[in-house]
C-alpha cells in the first residue's frame, strides 16, 4: 500500500529500506510529508488532487453543453 500511495513500485521502496537506493525528486518531498505528518496527508493530498481535476473537467463539459 506504501508503495501505491507514494506511486512507485514495491521494488522501489524495497531498495529504499535496504538502503540499496535513495529516494530523490517529489518521492523525497512525499516522505518528508509522511515523516512529518503521517501517511493520511499524502492520501488526503490525494483525494484534493482527484476532487479538484473532478471538478475542472465538470466546469469544462458544463460550458461546452448545447
Amino acid at each position: 500500500m506504501f508503495a501505491r500511495v507514494l506511486n512507485v513500485k514495491p521494488k522501489l521502496v524495497s531498495e529504499w529500506e535496504r538502503g540499496e537506493k535513495k529516494p530523490s525528486g517529489p518521492s523525497l518531498k512525499l516522505l518528508s510529508i509522511v515523516k512529518a505528518r503521517g501517511l493520511e496527508a499524502i492520501i488526503w493530498l490525494q483525494k484534493v488532487y482527484l476532487l479538484q481535476r473532478h471538478s475542472m473537467e465538470l466546469r469544462s463539459a458544463i460550458c461546452n453543453f448545447g
